[in-house]
């Protein structure tokens, strides 16, 4: 456990706490809260005795790969110079991050994130071939958030679909 304060120090929780508050999964390794490889492989080893899903940050596709050694639950790709900024990964920075994860751990599921802010963005990332999308700002700076949240699950629904 740490002497945090509220506000920013993302990932800074004792295990066991989120096991005791009913997580089953834990996000690593955020911008916010970067460990190190040492610090990250021993935290990932810590939650998955605890029987906790791992969600593990990476920033480019070269550390995604890197990280996707590790063996996480879920790879969340994001580049850090688009987070918050509303403008999306490209097709090409998809398709690289997908395919070098996938070339090392293929059974690791892929999600792309950074500036993803619409529908639109979440329905591209999953069509890119990801398994899934994430969004902070995009849903927290929009003027509906519940409706926001709604129609980028149906985006990625739909995508899914089209993709069978």
């Amino acid at each position: 456990m740490e002497a945090l304060k509220p506000g920013r120090g993302m990932g800074h929780v004792l295990p066991e706490s989120l096991k005791e508050a009913g997580a089953g999964a834990v996000l690593l390794n955020h911008i916010e809260n970067q460990l190190t490889l040492h610090a990250l492989c021993q935290t990932r080893r810590r939650a998955k005795e605890l029987g906790m899903l791992t969600i593990i940050c990476a920033d480019g596709a070269e550390e995604s790969a890197a990280v996707a050694e590790f063996k996480p639950d879920i790879l969340l790709c994001e580049p850090t110079d688009l987070i918050g900024t509303g403008v999306a990964a490209g097709d090409d920075y998809i398709h690289e991050a997908v395919d070098r994860i996938k070339k090392v751990a293929p059974d690791v599921l892929v999600m792309i994130a950074s500036g993803i802010t619409t529908p639109e963005d979440c329905g591209n990332v999953i069509r890119q071939g990801a398994d899934g999308t994430a969004s902070t700002s995009g849903i927290v700076k929009a003027p509906d958030p519940g409706q926001r949240v709604m129609a980028m699950a149906e985006a990625i629904v739909e995508a899914k679909k089209a993709l069978l």
